[in-house]
């Protein structure tokens, strides 16, 4: 058969018959191109036609590889196709007797990349003639070297791997595929793989070494150092030496020393295309000595630990799986076939932290088990629920994170059982300590003021032990702010190290660590305070005095570093006085961030346990502020609950500014449920009391309410004047927010007055405020208003651009009434731009969203829609 008789159609054949003996896709590719040399094909064009390449999809590589490998980007020229086909057919000749140019050495290295080879097999017999005396020497250098010490030696020696039980991984894969061809370009760097106990790092080195195995023709070297098996022994480093030696085929001289053996180990790994595994490293002089010198041999390691000691080494740190690869492996190994309950083997892998040893030992169970599935999730259900259970309830039978380390186990092997070795590895107690405290920390991730304040340790000493357990491959470093680290363990070795500290500690210690973490994180809150409106009893603060709402805008990054952590902090901690007062100022920070689900959770905390030790004037602020949150959220009618049970607290207990605040809001609830008129009663009350207690604040809350009262029932000349009342107090009292919602009210006013110079003037000025303060609800109502403005002047595309801006900013903190406003504006747009199916549209989205929310605006979007005829 002629070169040009080979077909696509006949290559895919051959493929597929060395697909049917069992080869991988990778594996197949050196049979293959040899087939097609045998029958005539050019080195060249067969390893490009064996990794089903064109030539255009060579080039293509080629330029995606060299600037990898040549960082100035200047070494190579970009390949093209033409040069390419010039490549291949050279050293023949054109048809006019002119010879096509050579390849240097460093294109051939290249495209031995694209094909997944070495670059020697891409020369033929044909070629040596015409290589440059440089290319010839390397070529036979290189020939030499593989040839080396063959004589005599046996088979190489290749670990046994069942393949079929690796799932995923396939990004570290292919990032270890192109340190591979980096090694077979000069990078002599050892690969380094680290991981937690239980993340698969041998798994991953055998597949390495199966999928890479045939670019090493003179096989490989496998070391187990067993650093963390309790029934390894003494390991040393001469029975090492002579195990490498044995699999390298040659015998150990008897009666040997050390210093001997290593002298045979280099002798015997010089010049040789190896792949080194050394598994299971505990320390770096540990491995050493044993490195082999020279550079032919690709070095992997394995160990728990980052190894900090050894230097020129490229670290590859293997996480957990994601969760489709964890549920993947789960569904797999436990034969699970398709239609199984996703659900409940994603709750299983998320507890497992996705580590593919407990999800290994677990689906070994589950295999054998019918309906086990639906039992464990709901085991670790009830489990995980208990473990979030205060210090001070009461506890029944064993720790609940030992039951569920329990759950991942199988005959004698458990997860348990691989973090006990890492914990007994770790170098002294002083490490250990550090590990159970960490083991109560309230979650998986720490920072090293956040751990001192737990561990009553200075913040350097916290710095220093939290780096040296690192070290020790307990906990990873995550990306941090500069001078802020912070630290992750894994969740399954969390409930390990909770277990050893449950089981260590004495009686208290628990709640009085988690009490140190909770009252450094009061303090850090109580020093950002607490922002409006949800401050029962208001501050100012003068011009030099830190803004509450600022403060916690600038510090979101502290809030959402420790997010999880202070919640699970409150949520645990004993139920006192400072835990109450933590859960509501966090409430309210959070509440100002747009975490409204967590925001929730923790004012009802506060009231909870402000009602269980007796503090009404502290339950009522915690109302209060729930009152807030879902009066923000547009939930109203349980706004109004809230700030009832508030004002019948304030009242019980004769506080007066208390019950006047509760009453208030309350009033402001009912407005946007559509009762003005009990609402303008309530007001008038409240304004009373103010002027009883010769309250500004007070009044200047009362005077703005009353003002959206009248401006909501179209008394524009008592808004008006209710505004400029509460403006010229607020000034006076510096009090930025009702300053910034008076002068809204004034242009909004103004703007139905047909002043629309004023109008605008008085809403740039609100904005500004809006954003000083600041107040994401005052921002939209603001934006809003810039776009009715543009609306009455008949400019209709810079309307739609501040609705739109409004629309966006409302969906960022789920303000469904204020997007229920946007569409009803955009509605009204369309319609005086004469679009009334596109107005109808929008109009639709603004009912929907009013119905239950906002009765007033839901009775003008029917009239709006009733003229147009929907």
């Amino acid at each position: 058969m002629t070169p040009a008789a080979i077909s696509a159609p006949e290559i895919a054949r051959l493929g597929r018959s060395l697909r049917a003996v069992g080869l991988s896709e990778h594996c197949l590719i050196e049979p293959l191109a040899v087939e097609l040399m045998r029958r005539g094909l050019r080195p060249r064009i067969a390893w490009r036609k064996a990794n089903g390449l064109n030539q255009r999809q060579a080039a293509d590589r080629f330029n995606q590889i060299a600037p990898l490998v040549d960082s100035d980007g200047h070494r190579e020229p970009r390949m093209k196709n033409s040069r390419l086909c010039e490549i291949e057919k050279w050293p023949a000749r054109t048809a006019e007797g002119n010879g096509y140019r050579p390849p240097t050495l460093h294109t051939l290295e290249l495209l031995a990349l694209v094909y997944n080879t070495t670059w020697d097999r891409l020369i033929d017999i044909d070629d040596l003639g015409h290589l440059a005396h440089e290319e010839r020497a390397a070529y036979q250098s290189l020939r030499e070297r593989l040839g080396r010490n063959r004589t005599g030696i046996r088979q190489p020696y290749v670990t046994s791997f069942d393949a079929s039980t690796f799932i995923g991984r396939r990004g570290p894969m292919e990032e270890l595929r192109r340190r591979v061809d980096l090694h077979f370009l000069g990078d002599a760097r050892a690969q380094l793989i680290t991981g937690v106990a239980g993340v698969g790092k041998t798994a991953f080195a055998r597949q390495l070494v199966a999928r890479f195995a045939d670019r090493f023709p003179d096989g490989m070297v496998w070391l187990e150092m067993r650093s963390h098996d309790r029934d390894a022994g003494s390991n040393t480093t001469a029975r090492l030496l002579a195990a490498g030696l044995s699999q390298l085929g040659a015998r150990p001289r008897p009666h040997a020393d050390q210093g001997a053996l290593l002298r045979q180990w280099h002798h015997e790994t010089t010049g040789r295309r190896l792949i080194v595994v050394f598994d299971d490293v505990l320390e770096s002089k540990q491995i050493r000595p044993l490195l082999p010198k020279s550079a032919s041999c690709f070095v992997v390691i394995t160990s728990r630990r980052p190894l900090t000691g050894m230097v020129r080494v490229n670290q590859l740190e293997l996480t957990p799986l994601g969760l489709d690869e964890a549920e993947e492996m789960l569904a797999t190994l436990g034969n699970l076939g398709a239609g199984h309950d996703s659900a409940a083997v994603r709750r299983i892998v998320e507890v497992a932290g996705g580590l593919p040893l407990p999800i290994r030992l677990v689906a070994g169970r589950i295999s054998r088990t019918p309906g086990l599935l639906d039992d464990l999730r709901d085991e670790l259900d009830t489990l995980t629920m208990l473990l979030t259970l205060p210090t001070t309830a009461p506890r029944a039978g064993h720790c609940p994170a030992e039951l569920i380390l329990d759950k991942f186990s199988a005959e004698d092997e458990s997860t348990r059982d691989a973090f006990a070795l890492s914990y007994a590895h770790l170098r002294d107690e002083e490490a250990r300590c550090a590990v159970r405290l960490l083991g109560w920390f309230p979650s998986s991730t720490v920072s090293a003021d956040d751990f001192a304040a737990m561990a009553q340790a200075e913040d350097s000493a916290a710095k220093r032990l939290l780096q040296r357990v690192f070290e020790d491959g307990m906990i990873d470093q995550l990306t941090s702010r500069p001078g802020h680290q912070r630290y992750r363990m894994h969740n399954l070795l969390h409930l390990y190290a909770r277990c050893r500290a449950d089981a260590e500690s004495r009686p208290g210690e628990r709640g009085a660590a988690l009490g140190r973490l909770l009252r450094h994180y009061l303090e850090t809150a109580s020093g950002i305070g607490k922002p409006r409106p949800f401050d029962t009893v208001h501050h100012h603060p003068g011009p030099d005095e830190r803004n509450p709402n600022m403060a916690v805008m600038q510090s979101r990054l502290w809030f959402e570093e420790r997010l999880e952590t202070m919640l699970a902090c409150a949520r645990t901690a004993e139920r006192t006085s400072d835990t109450a007062r933590f859960a509501d100022l966090l409430a309210s920070q959070l509440a100002t961030l747009g975490y409204f689900a967590e925001s929730r959770s923790m004012f009802e905390l506060a009231g909870g346990i402000n009602h269980a030790i007796g503090d009404r004037a502290a339950e009522c602020d915690a109302h209060f502020g729930l009152g807030h949150l879902l009066r923000t959220m547009r939930e109203y009618a349980r706004a109004a609950s809230c700030f009832e049970y508030a004002h019948n607290l304030a009242a019980d207990i004769g506080d007066s500014a208390r019950t006047a605040r509760t009453l208030l809001w309350h009033a402001a609830a009912l407005r946007h449920q559509n009762s003005c008129d009990a609402a303008r009663a309530e007001v008038r009350q409240v304004l009373r009391i103010a002027h009883s207690l010769d309250d500004l604040h007070l009044e200047c809350d009362a005077l703005r309410e009353l003002g959206h009262l009248h401006r909501l029932t179209e008394q524009y000349a008592a808004g008006d004047e209710n505004y400029r009342e509460a403006h010229a107090i607020a000034l006076r009292i510096g009090d930025r927010y009702c300053e910034g919602w008076s002068v809204w009210g004034l242009g909004g006013i103004a703007g139905v007055r047909g002043r629309l110079d004023d109008s605008w003037a008085l809403f740039e000025q609100a904005y500004r405020i809006s954003k000083e303060i600041p107040d994401p609800l005052l921002q939209i109502d603001t934006l809003r208003g810039f776009g009715h403005i543009h609306r009455h002047r008949g400019e209709f595309d810079a309307a739609r651009i501040k609705y739109e801006e409004s629309r966006a900013l409302t969906r960022g903190i789920s303000d469904a009434d204020g997007e229920a406003a946007a569409w009803w504006a955009l509605g009204e747009l369309e319609r005086c731009a004469d679009n009334p199916a596109l107005a109808l549209v929008y109009l639709e989205k603004a009912r929907t969203l009013c119905e239950g929310i906002d009765p007033a605006r839901l009775v003008k979007v029917q009239q709006t829609l009733t003229a147009l005829g929907s």
